[in-house]
């Protein structure tokens, strides 16, 4: 109880000096600061399955996954007789506009 007085008096002297000092940036900053309080940051996703991840490393993959996954989905995109179009080679466009 008595840490958290000194911290909130020496958090207050701090904000005090930086409005005489005429930084307004640092000072606004500040008085955001003790309004919202300390949030941690969180770092969590969810798995296909809805489950919770915690582990770098498993959102990490689990990221990957999901672009994957976005990035090389297939939209059917139909010509004049409704059959599909075959996928644009990138490396055979590439050829054609030397």
């Amino acid at each position: 109880m008595q840490k958290e007085k000194e911290r909130k008096f020496t958090e207050a002297t701090k904000i005090e000096q930086l409005n005489r000092q005429d930084k307004r940036r640092k000072f606004y900053k500040a008085m955001d600061n003790t309004r919202k309080g300390y949030h941690p940051k969180q770092e969590a996703c969810r798995d296909k399955d809805g489950k919770v991840l915690f582990d770098k490393e498993e959102i990490m993959n689990r990221w990957a996954e999901h672009f994957r996954e976005a990035l090389n989905k297939v939209y059917p995109s139909c010509n004049d007789q409704g059959k599909p179009v075959p996928a644009l080679n990138i490396e055979e466009s590439d050829k054609g506009e030397n």
